[in-house]
Order: structure tokens, then sequence, then C-alpha cells
């Protein structure tokens, strides 16, 4: 991070694969206030049958 050039700087886990548009929404509400943390909604995929679900908006920093 003390290196970084860019304006906005997100992490994500090696584990992570973001579908495509997963950045907008994100940057949408740090440009509303530079302040803020975002958290997406993370979809869960299973590990018998690769079945996308989606990820409930009521739970934070869970695994």
């Amino acid at each position: 991070a003390k290196i970084a050039t860019g304006e906005t700087l997100m992490f994500l886990d090696s584990h992570v694969e973001v579908l495509n548009g997963w950045l907008l929404y994100l940057l949408e509400e740090i440009q509303k206030d530079r302040k803020t943390i975002v958290c997406p909604i993370i979809d869960v995929l299973t590990w018998d049958a690769f079945q996308l679900l989606q990820g409930a908006t009521d739970i934070f920093g869970t695994f």
C-alpha cells in the first residue's frame, strides 16, 4: 500500500473470482465519500456442483 500509485486501493484474497462489473458498484460508493470502506456481497460456489449461490446482504466478514 505504501508504494501504490492509483486513486483507489482494493484488496482481494487469492481465492476470489470476480464477475463482470463488480468494481463499478464499489467505486460508486467510494466516490460519494472518499473515506468509505466497501465490502461486496460474496456469493458462494458449491464445491460439488459448482453452482453459484447468491450471498446474503445482512452478513459481513464471514466465511
